[in-house]
């Protein structure tokens, strides 16, 4: 499935492990779905928050090294 809304890292490139689409997710109506490799990260009402999610997932996924 293509995403509708890509990732991009700071180099700019995109990361196709992510996706964020519109999905039917328990709300009223169609909310901002992220995922890492088809798993579920979050659910937003906007495409910034369900972006947010992804940054902050990619953050876990890489802790800072001592």
């Amino acid at each position: 499935m293509k995403t509708l809304y890509p990732i991009r890292h700071k180099d700019g490139k995109t990361d196709k492990r992510y996706s964020i689409d519109l999905e039917w997710s328990g709300e009223s109506r169609p909310t901002y779905v992220a995922r890492f490799c088809g798993e579920w990260i979050s659910a937003g009402h906007s495409v910034e928050d369900a972006r947010a999610a992804c940054a902050e997932y990619e953050e876990r996924r890489w802790p800072p090294q001592a």
